[in-house]
């Protein structure tokens, strides 16, 4: 290392570094932070030059278990950066994936440090967008599956599965490494689970490897055989293959396995299928370009074109929820007594966006009474009240 590691290692506790290609500055990765530092700055051994800045870790919870016993956020163990410089970071502990956007220079000489977008894991539930027990709920955790919606929770959207470790796609156990190939895609190896994970960078899953076996010598299936890797630690890409390491020298060797990850599906001599997923909210134009080689010449490329649109499916989870007040500071059941009124709130979720800062994130839902009362009105009670996926209307019997 080109700088003095000694503030880092003996006060704050380095657990890994990481560089952006593109602003050449140096990424560390500390016990409760993740420090930036200018590499230009950098320039012998024992330079102690302070960092630039910080990214923002201030809507990550803190937990219990500081080194003096106070609360800390315990950030990660494992730290990339994709080429265009979003920052992603593993929480082995906590099973999840946190990502940064990327770090610009301000035009003044300083910079703009990378927002923090969320994380990625398991969790049981979403918070409401005012804080309240009754408020209306975020839509960043999939609450069928369990699974966030990419990098859509935070702390203070969704609330962590009490058990963190989960196996669908998108949910991890114990996972040691991540890794990111030129092409942008993350590969997670997911230990807990024997398997890598792979994603594009908003998170879109984007299929795994699992091992065939318990691992070489190993388990209840411990043959050699094509792709037993065991519980996966160490993990390397390329922008043809990713390879994983088994680590166990008990077995007697440091077996290597090698993955393919080029896009290809029923491979013919004539024929090839790729599959195509686009990004989490994205509509409008995409494309791509092959050629074929027959092993004596390569053809010219050829363009495909694909054209994405919105899938437009209906409002869910429908919700009606009733107050005696205008605050709607305390839910209370349906019911009231004659020449007097009730609040009720309607609300929905939009399972084709979720609430962010992407553009297209989240539709506006218009609510529409279909069959009115019949023994009493009902009115919007306030146009301040009515939210993006809400509106609260005021019932008053005959």
């Amino acid at each position: 290392m080109s700088y003095n590691e000694t503030e880092a290692i003996m006060g704050e506790g380095l657990r890994d570094i990481a560089s952006d290609g593109n602003t050449n500055l140096l990424f560390e990765l500390i016990l409760d932070g993740i420090n930036v530092r200018d590499n230009d700055q950098i320039v012998e051994l024992g330079n102690n030059v302070a960092p630039v800045g910080q990214l923002d870790v201030s809507q990550i919870a803190e937990i219990a278990g500081g080194p003096l016993g106070q609360p800390i956020r315990a950030i990660g163990t494992d730290i990339a950066i994709d080429r265009d410089g979003n920052v992603y970071v593993m929480n082995g502990g906590k099973n999840l994936i946190h990502k940064w956007r990327p770090t610009i220079a301000n035009g003044s000489g300083g910079w703009d440090f990378g927002e923090y977008v969320g994380w990625m894991g398991s969790c049981s539930a979403n918070k409401t967008i005012d804080g309240t027990p009754t408020g209306v709920p975020y839509n960043a955790c999939d609450v069928a599956t369990g699974t966030s919606r990419g990098y859509a929770c935070a702390d203070a959207k969704c609330v962590r599965a009490a058990d963190t470790a989960g196996s669908g796609p998108g949910q991890f156990n114990a996972p040691k490494s991540i890794e990111i190939d030129p092409k942008d895609i993350l590969y997670i190896a997911d230990t807990g689970n024997s398997r890598v994970q792979r994603f594009g960078q908003d998170g879109t899953f984007a299929g795994e490897a699992r091992s065939t076996g318990t691992g070489i010598n190993q388990g209840d299936n411990p043959g050699f055989v094509l792709g037993n890797m065991g519980e996966p630690e160490w993990l390397a890409v390329n922008s043809t293959s990713f390879f994983v390491m088994e680590p166990q020298a008990a077995n007697g060797d440091y077996f290597v396995n090698v993955f393919k990850t080029l896009p290809f599906r029923d491979v013919t001599d004539s024929s090839v299928t790729v599959r195509y997923i686009s990004d989490f909210n994205y509509q409008g134009g995409d494309a791509f370009t092959y050629s074929v080689d027959d092993g004596i010449d390569r053809s010219e490329p050829a363009l495909v074109n694909v054209a994405v649109s919105r899938a437009f499916r209906p409002p869910e989870n429908l919700r009606s929820q009733c107050f005696a007040t205008q605050a709607l500071s305390t839910e209370i059941p349906c019911v009231l007594d004659e020449d007097t009124s009730i609040y009720i709130r309607l609300s929905a979720m939009d399972p084709d966006g979720f609430i962010s800062d992407v553009v297209n994130g989240l539709d506006t839902h218009t609510f529409e009474v279909i069959e009115d009362v019949q023994n009493g009105t009902q009115v919007v009670a306030d146009p301040a009240l009515v939210q993006d996926n809400a509106t609260v209307l005021l019932y008053t019997p005959a």
